[in-house]
């Protein structure tokens, strides 16, 4: 791992994913781990059911599926303490240090069911903190099923982690940062950028690795939500509301 090695992940063109899994190929990270983005949380209290709109979110599939399971139970929201960590810190916060023994297959309490459930083993969260919007977020990395563990890569990795975590950040959020009156999902505003792009839903499904039915569902739901009737009133209300900007990079 190096520093030009980083910063030339940074620079990656591409979705959000393609961009975060070049960056957690520079970070070197263990077998079986993976890279995990989300902001715009409020910080007070997430609300019930599905995750919030406003949050982003980028992740490598694997994580998806957690990701879905943990903002399905608002319960565990209240009660988490490694989100009330990232919420109340500045510092990267090692998941397995707020479990008894840290281990969480063998953690009594089913507030860590769902990393059970998904195999996840271990994890680190880097904190990011909007204070004068007051939400939040983190970088995290997840790792899958047994591994070499991170606490071995954390000891080196630690440093740069933070940097790669507030530069992917600050990159991301630049891009899509949205007003909360009109904030589109990730995925809706990335397919939207693509269609002031140029791109069809066809070539939008290529580049994400998604079908064309998915996209066009992404820019319906985009158009409903902006209040328009076509793409084109899409993507020039998009631009004046801040959802994509110019100049797109891709």
């Amino acid at each position: 791992m190096s520093d030009g090695a980083l910063l030339e992940a940074l620079a990656t063109r591409g979705s959000g994913e393609v961009r975060l899994q070049a960056l957690a190929g520079a970070l070197a990270m263990p077998d079986g781990a993976v890279a995990f983005y989300a902001f715009g949380a409020p910080r007070e209290a997430e609300p019930p059911g599905p995750e919030p709109r406003s949050t982003r979110v980028i992740c490598a599939p694997e994580a998806l599926g957690w990701w879905r399971d943990y903002c399905a139970d608002s319960d565990r929201h209240a009660r988490d303490p490694v989100r009330a960590a990232i919420c109340a810190g500045i510092s990267p916060v090692y998941w397995n240090a707020l479990v008894p023994g840290a281990d969480f297959a063998k953690a009594r309490d089913g507030l860590w069911q769902h990393l059970r459930d998904h195999c996840i083993t271990e994890g680190v969260s880097v904190p990011l903190h909007d204070l004068g919007t007051g939400r939040y977020g983190s970088f995290s990395v997840l790792q899958f099923g047994p591994g070499p563990g991170l606490g071995s890569w954390l000891s080196g990795a630690g440093p740069r982690l933070c940097a790669a975590a507030f530069g992917f950040h600050l990159t991301v959020s630049g891009e899509w940062d949205a007003p909360s009156g009109l904030c589109l999902s990730f995925r809706e505003a990335e397919c939207l950028a693509l269609v002031a792009a140029g791109l069809t839903s066809k070539q939008i499904a290529q580049r994400l690795t998604l079908s064309p039915k998915t996209v066009d569902l992404h820019l319906a739901r985009a158009c409903r939500r902006l209040g328009v009737a076509t793409r084109a009133q899409a993507v020039a209300r998009a631009l004046e509301s801040g959802n994509i900007r110019l100049p797109l990079r891709f």
